[in-house]
């Protein structure tokens, strides 16, 4: 049986646990060794955060020094919305289903932040640091084993917050950046239409909204047999009994998510993205869901899409 099977059948049984956030994050540490960010990974999301700015300064209307942010899936590591904050940002909400955020996490991602200050990477990834900031941050970690990380992200004006995005306490039209990084690949339709249009109800006049999302089969990140676009050779009955219950992936293409932003009120102003290979697109037979996409649609492997309220 191949290996992205069995990890499949293992995220089922870890699903049905209560609390399955919490086994799969046990499962990551101490079975598939992916909890702990390394050097790379982390460097990946300081640039992440470095494209999000980006695409705020180049697209609003009226960039701010001090802007407002929000962040949709705050997850196990805060990299990219400490980074928002090291760059400007004069509040930063950042939401998510689960709390899965812990403390030696918090402290692993300042330090992380303390060594690429040293070398000089952290400056170089993100021009826009505020050295003032940093050492605000890093006066932080003594308080890190007494505190709980929602507490201490407070004190940085980061409201951690667990619950549904699709109705915020959020005011209207008061925030200024709204971003995700590799979130949207795990929400469905449904929902991430009711997301689209919260997010347009707290937009600000000159917001920008961006997100960097995945559209390729996960399980060939660590399953070399498959190529990232196996999935879509398994129709929805199939895919329901391989699909992982606890970080599901939705399977919608570039075209989807096209028709979201238009159809809720974004006008998506530029698009990038990372193609897969033909031969691999060949060699599957598709599933009768995606038949009626274009080819060079299906092909897409991760994109980033900007917009602004229309």
């Amino acid at each position: 049986m191949p290996f992205w099977m069995l990890k499949a059948g293992m995220q089922h049984v870890i699903g049905r646990l209560p609390n399955s956030y919490w086994w799969n994050g046990l499962f990551q540490k101490y079975i598939t060794r992916g909890y702990y960010p390394s050097r790379e990974t982390f460097q990946g999301k300081l640039n992440y955060c470095r494209q999000h700015l980006e695409h705020y300064h180049k697209f609003s209307s009226a960039p701010k020094a001090e802007f407002t942010a929000f962040e949709l899936g705050t997850g196990a590591w805060p990299i990219v919305p400490l980074g928002i904050y090291l760059c400007g940002a004069s509040e930063i909400w950042t939401y998510d289903l689960v709390p899965v955020l812990r403390r030696d996490n918090l402290k692993r991602t300042i330090e992380l932040f303390d060594e690429f200050f040293h070398t000089g990477e952290l400056k170089r990834i993100l021009p826009n640091l505020k050295t003032k900031r940093f050492f605000r941050l890093k006066e932080l970690m003594d308080r890190v084993e007494n505190e709980s990380p929602d507490q201490i992200l407070k004190t940085l004006n980061i409201k951690a917050k667990i619950g549904d995005a699709r109705n915020t306490t959020i005011p209207e039209k008061s925030v200024d950046l709204i971003f995700s990084t590799v979130v949207f690949e795990h929400i469905d339709k449904k929902i991430l239409s009711g997301l689209l249009d919260e997010f347009k109800r707290i937009a600000s006049t000159n917001s920008v909204m961006t997100h960097y999302i995945g559209l390729a089969d996960q399980y060939a990140s660590f399953d070399k047999s498959i190529t990232p676009l196996n999935f879509l050779k398994y129709n929805e009955c199939w895919w329901r009994l391989f699909n992982n219950p606890v970080i599901p992936q939705s399977r919608l293409r570039i075209t989807d998510y096209r028709q979201l932003f238009n159809a809720r009120g974004w006008e998506i102003v530029e698009e990038r993205n990372t193609v897969g290979s033909p031969d691999d697109l060949d060699k599957i037979r598709l599933a009768p869901e995606f038949t009626q996409y274009k080819k060079e649609d299906l092909l897409i492997l991760f994109s980033w899409l900007v917009a602004r309220p229309i």
